[in-house]
């Protein structure tokens, strides 16, 4: 309930990694319970995203293709309707989604001290 009132009132909202799969489950998308090969308990995982031309993302990086880490087995499966996919794994996992005052993430921009994630974030939806 909480989301979908910020969601009503037009404030920010930022999911990250679990985060962003409560946003999609709570606006009517579904799960893959278990993926393979995006946690490890050895070591950090990293992979490739492909990101969306004039999405979010991109405006933050300036660029298509980033590496990210990735500390999750569960992911989207169906994309909750109006929100669009900014970001793909190279194996076709969704990274990213946003929606109007939404943006949600797979992986931790904070475990990595991705600055530039977050300061660009407050910047662009907070007012």
């Amino acid at each position: 309930m909480l989301i979908k009132a910020f969601h009503k009132a037009n404030k920010p909202i930022l999911g990250i990694c679990a985060g962003v799969q409560i946003i999609n489950v709570c606006f009517g998308g579904s799960l893959h319970q278990d993926i393979k090969n995006h946690t490890s308990k050895e070591e950090i995982t990293i992979h490739s995203i492909n990101i969306e031309k004039d999405s979010f993302l991109e405006k933050i990086y300036s660029k298509n293709k980033i590496e990210v880490n990735s500390f999750h087995h569960q992911a989207i499966n169906k994309v909750a309707e109006n929100f669009k996919i900014v970001a793909t794994s190279e194996d076709g996992i969704v990274e990213a989604i946003e929606y109007k005052n939404i943006v949600g993430v797979q992986w931790h921009p904070e475990k990595s001290k991705d600055m530039k994630f977050f300061e660009k974030y407050i910047k662009m939806y907070i007012k």
